[in-house]
């Protein structure tokens, strides 16, 4: 199966958050738009440090949407980033991060 067709289909739910149901569409939605700010950026190399998996979910798809090279650093520390500054060339997080890439 090919990545686009994962967002393609009926509207279901693909993930919850509480009582919230995060629908397929929505998903979508979100990969499209991050998709353009990622292909506007230069470099390939983008960190990817999520504590939700969801939005993990929808920065990977919109990396390789947008033929960039989503990276796991393993740990999101801000010093751990800015010594493998020379390695990546973004940071894509959902928490505040004081790096300087």
């Amino acid at each position: 199966m090919r990545v686009a067709d994962w967002l393609t289909g009926d509207d279901r739910e693909v993930a919850w958050r509480g009582d919230q149901r995060l629908m397929l569409s929505a998903m979508h939605r979100q990969v499209v738009a991050l998709r353009q700010r990622l292909a506007a950026q230069p470099g390939s190399h983008w960190a990817l440090c999520f504590d939700d998996s969801y939005r993990f979910c929808v920065a990977l798809l919109a990396c390789w949407y947008a033929g960039k090279t989503p990276v796991m650093p393993g740990h999101c520390r801000a010093a751990l980033l800015d010594e493998r500054q020379d390695r990546l060339d973004g940071v894509l997080c959902d928490m505040p991060l004081a790096v300087s890439l």
